[in-house]
């Protein structure tokens, strides 16, 4: 017998190009068959049990995202995108943003976005949250560079978007990149909510707003790989090595 879902779920993708939108559509229409409807972190946070609520998040910063708007539209999706701040091609270096999608394992031809598309992507209802500066490790800097990575980060997009940025996700997602020592230091810069990238663990993806587990979903695999993953129980394992029990 088939696991059943649960009503509160968090996903995240790193990719929506437009080779992707098929795939895209077709789980949207699956979720919003099955009577669930998007939200930002907050929603997903305060929802009550037996709410059918998907968190729907990407993570990065890519060009793809703009021009997926009117898609989004279309479907009456709300997303929260968590943003690098370092490679808007509008300000950055080519080298710069060469090194960072080099950093993520990125084809040399991907875009990033400027900051009025990121300005777009925010006045289209979508939450805009933090994913640090440049994509580093940041449970291998040294303290003193965390307000380069974090702080830094949280003023710029606080800045370009005249707005409380309170939402965070750290880059690579799993335990070993982040710490107790980190999720206090974000806290006590005022996000309220704080996202990983351990798949496995939707039991109790919404207990915790500083520790929301979000499964990462693969448009490159079909529907039903992504609700079997989505169905897995990773929790123990999740305890154990800190991290996905999905590869």
């Amino acid at each position: 017998m088939r696991r059943p879902l649960e009503s509160r779920l968090a996903i995240y993708f790193h990719q929506l190009e437009p080779r992707h939108w098929n795939a895209f559509r077709q789980a949207i229409g699956h979720f919003t068959a099955q009577g669930y409807r998007t939200v930002g972190p907050d929603g997903f946070v305060a929802a009550q049990p037996g709410d059918r609520c998907l968190f729907l998040s990407f993570d990065d910063n890519f060009r793809f995202w703009h021009q997926a708007l009117d898609m989004l539209r279309e479907l009456n999706v709300t997303a929260t995108f968590y943003v690098n701040t370092s490679p808007f091609r509008d300000v950055a270096s080519g080298a710069e943003i060469e090194r960072y999608l080099q950093r993520l394992a990125m084809p040399a031809h991907h875009q990033t976005l400027t900051r009025d598309e990121l300005k777009a992507i925010r006045d289209a209802g979508h939450v805009i949250g933090c994913h640090s500066h440049s994509h580093d490790v940041l449970s291998q800097l040294p303290r003193d560079r965390w307000n380069d990575e974090i702080r830094a980060s949280k003023d710029i997009l606080e800045t370009l978007l005249g707005q409380r940025i309170s939402d965070f996700s750290w880059p690579y997602g799993m335990r070993r990149h982040f710490s107790p020592e980190l999720r206090r230091y974000c806290s006590g810069l005022g996000f309220t909510t704080i996202a990983s990238a351990i798949s496995g663990c939707q039991k109790i993806a919404a207990s915790d707003p500083l520790n929301i587990h979000r499964t990462d979903w693969r448009l490159s695999r079909s529907l039903g790989h992504n609700l079997v993953n989505l169905r897995i129980d990773g929790r123990a394992y999740a305890a154990v090595t800190g991290g996905s029990v999905i590869g």
